[in-house]
């Protein structure tokens, strides 16, 4: 096996702590994980975690936002290939395979309401959350164009209630066994059923 560059190493070093990050915050919550359960986690000595990051509270930032990148992406993706009759199949296979997962829907808790709590956490994550909303919105709007109906509400509106809904639906699949996707579904259905009675 080729020995890793130095950029490499680096760049696999910081994967790896944001990995075990991940796993540390989901488990223990931000102010019950510290940067010695991260760092000695991922195998890597305190020196090595502030090597890539300030603090834990750097690493907690850096996490939420490779998160939400990966959801924007995902969104992007979904408008740009999915077809119209499997627009609905997709957006639910995503939800249920972004939230499936009961240690992401923790996490993804954590990281909201930490950010919300912390002051210089704040403005990167209303950028983030922002940047992700633009990405739902416009995704909204290609299913009701592509459907060739009008919804039933402002876009923006029905993007911020998919958000709460998924963040909700997220946690009780955790605890229930139930599919967060599945509740997005139905909220959509409903909009979309609520735009067709409209337009007879």
């Amino acid at each position: 096996m080729a020995r890793l560059s130095r950029e490499e190493s680096r760049v696999r070093t910081r994967e790896m702590l944001l990995a075990s990050a991940a796993r540390a915050f989901a488990r223990a919550g931000y102010s019950g994980a510290s940067v010695d359960d991260i760092a000695e986690d991922a195998g890597f000595s305190k020196g090595a975690f502030y090597s890539n990051f300030a603090s834990k509270e750097a690493i907690f930032l850096a996490l939420l936002e490779v998160r939400k990148q990966s959801e924007i992406m995902a969104v992007r993706a979904m408008i740009a290939e999915v077809d119209s009759d499997k627009l609905m199949e997709t957006l639910t296979t995503w939800l249920d395979a972004l939230h499936g997962d009961r240690d992401f829907a923790l996490l993804a808790a954590e990281l909201e309401l930490q950010a919300r709590r912390s002051e210089s956490l704040a403005a990167g994550y209303e950028a983030l959350q922002k940047r992700f909303s633009d990405e739902l919105v416009a995704f909204i709007a290609v299913v009701f164009e592509r459907l060739e109906l009008t919804p039933p509400a402002p876009i923006k509106d029905i993007a911020d209630t998919f958000i709460a809904i998924s963040n909700g639906s997220a946690l009780a699949a955790g605890h229930q066994n139930q599919h967060a996707g599945r509740s997005m579904r139905l909220f959509l259905d409903m909009l979309i059923k609520a735009s067709a009675t409209r337009a007879r």
